[in-house]
């Protein structure tokens, strides 16, 4: 029982690409959709990463990949500008994405570290450029 509340109040961050919300452009939102605050958030990805603009990296052009973000509240949202819509089409653009999260819940319990895939593959079909 006491496991159980435990993970029903930890911080839950999520990131994820949102080709819906704007008529040309991708987005990548960061969302702790967790009960409690994030604290210490990190980020790492494996590749470079952003949609088919060259020498496009948000890990060089976002403090949030290079210093990271101090706090994330519940319900909380970050959205940064992923790539042009019609660029993700390309066949010649990267696809897929590892990001590694790692974030603190507020009580001092080791950090959360999780990996999440970014896949625009995901979208196919149903992207409108």
């Amino acid at each position: 029982m006491r496991a159980t509340r435990t993970q029903e109040m930890r911080p839950y961050v999520i990131v994820y690409l949102d080709p819906f919300s704007s008529p040309r452009n991708i987005k990548l939102v960061i969302e702790n959709v967790g009960r409690t605050p994030a604290w210490g958030l990190s980020f790492d990805c494996d590749q470079p990463l952003g949609a088919g603009i060259p020498g496009w990296d948000l890990r060089e052009r976002s403090s949030l990949f290079s210093s990271g973000l101090d706090f994330l509240a519940p319900g909380q949202k970050m959205e940064l500008f992923f790539g042009p819509l019609v660029a993700a089409s390309e066949e010649s653009v990267v696809r897929k994405w590892q990001i590694t999260l790692t974030y603190a819940h507020q009580c001092g319990e080791e950090p959360h570290r999780e990996t999440q895939t970014l896949d625009l593959d995901a979208f196919a079909g149903i992207m409108v450029g």
